[in-house]
């Protein structure tokens, strides 16, 4: 059962008419890499996107920098279930401190009892207005962010339809699933360009049908993978490993003349807003 939703659980955002847009894996409180990607990729804070697939605390050092980082105004993120763990100790009241450490064991947030009062309530705040779903407009066609995985018998409205109405299953889904790169199953979710996920550790960034699974595992010393949005899909699937002392990767379109997702595959799989 997730933790209540506070503000919407949906975001949506038009095409970025002046600068680049972003995707970075699961950040885990690795926010030194994060800034190591932005300067490599020579990010425009006054033009371009960060989008993040959640995941952005525990385990690594700097997961009580959230907020703090959460407040930038090009910064948006999902809900992943490291957020959700987090807001849901907090649902019916503080935890003891006991209740934290035992949580924190299991899932890296042992961060939080070293953390100040003001600190944690800032976190909280920002963390309570994270949406489970992120969708974007761009030139290509519409790209959808979610941490976990979708269903794979729902299209992309029967998947934002039910998000709005909080089925659990669903939300569960979005914030724990696996199924799909546990599995390896290659299928597109019809009606939306691109969705990308985190949650699941890759070695490298992998796509599977639309879905591009971008969580390569900063945070365990493997490498934090930030590609712009509309990189084909022969970028990522050709990205190389990196070198072991590589801590993160970039990954750009080739060249300007980019057609609609899924074009050079045969199939037209984004029906963007029409086919809602």
């Amino acid at each position: 059962m997730s933790a209540k939703f506070y503000t919407h659980k949906v975001q949506y955002f038009s095409i970025n008419q002046n600068g680049k847009d972003y995707v970075i894996g699961d950040i885990h409180g690795r926010y030194d890499l994060v800034y190591e990607a932005l300067s490599k990729a020579k990010f425009n804070e006054h033009t371009d996107r960060l989008f993040c697939v959640g995941d952005l605390i525990d385990r690594g050092i700097y997961s009580d920098h959230v907020a703090e980082f959460l407040s930038k105004p090009f910064i948006h993120a999902v809900r992943g279930n490291h957020e959700d763990i987090l807001l849901g100790l907090y649902e019916h009241g503080t935890p003891s401190e006991d209740r934290i450490a035992y949580i924190g064991q299991h899932t890296g947030l042992t961060w939080w009892l070293h953390t100040n009062e003001s600190t944690r309530q800032a976190i909280l705040n920002s963390l309570r207005k994270l949406p489970l779903v992120i969708e974007i407009e761009t030139i290509r066609g519409t790209v959808g962010l979610v941490h976990g995985d979708i269903d794979t018998h729902l299209n992309w409205q029967q998947f934002i339809d039910a998000v709005e109405n909080e089925e659990p299953d669903v939300i569960q889904e979005a914030l724990w699933g696996r199924k799909r790169l546990s599995n390896n199953i290659n299928k597109v979710i019809p009606g939306i360009g691109r969705v990308y996920v985190g949650h699941t550790v890759q070695d490298k960034i992998k796509q599977l049908g639309n879905v591009v699974a971008i969580d390569t595992g900063a945070v365990f010393n493997r490498h934090l993978t930030m590609a712009n949005i509309i990189a084909q899909t022969q970028v990522i699937c050709n990205a190389p490993t990196p070198n072991p002392h590589d801590k993160v990767q970039i990954l750009q379109p080739l060249g300007i003349d980019l057609e609609p997702f899924g074009t050079n595959s045969g199939l037209i799989y984004n029906l963007g807003k029409n086919f809602r």
